[in-house]
């Protein structure tokens, strides 16, 4: 069983913030991620809605995978997922981009999103999600 929590941003909790964190850098080597710099550093004015799978099992492997979307009014609407390599191909990224487009639309949002993986980009073109290209403004 997946549970989806929801997290606006910042997250204040410690340990969420550490495991998040943790997950992400252990597969970035290191680097900090889009995620990571939100989590340490929201820039005024953003708004950011984060969305973590997480599994009904061991503490270890419970941590599954995240997705985040981040806007300005105005600027349009960032899309990002990261899903731990051990939970990929499962459908647990395309239901984390999936429920961020919904919230998407309810706010009268069209995300957008940033990235060079192609196969996240085939993700994300599946979901309905657009490539963010120079000028676009959701």
């Amino acid at each position: 069983m997946i549970i989806f929590l929801a997290r606006t941003l910042p997250i204040h909790s410690v340990a969420e913030k550490v495991c998040l964190r943790s997950m992400t850098l252990k597969a970035e080597g290191g680097s900090n991620s889009v995620f990571d710099q939100l989590l340490t550093d929201l820039p005024a004015g953003t708004n950011a809605l984060a969305l973590i799978a997480v599994g009904d099992l061991d503490e270890v492997d419970r941590w599954m995978g995240w997705s985040l979307l981040w806007w300005r009014p105005g600027d349009g609407c960032n899309l990002g997922v990261y899903v731990c390599p051990r939970w990929r191909r499962q459908g647990i990224g395309r239901r984390l981009v999936l429920k961020q487009v919904a919230v998407a639309d309810n706010l009268g949002l069209v995300p957008y999103t940033i990235t060079g993986d192609e196969s996240a980009q085939t993700l994300f073109r599946a979901c309905g999600v657009r490539p963010y290209t120079k000028g676009y403004e959701g």
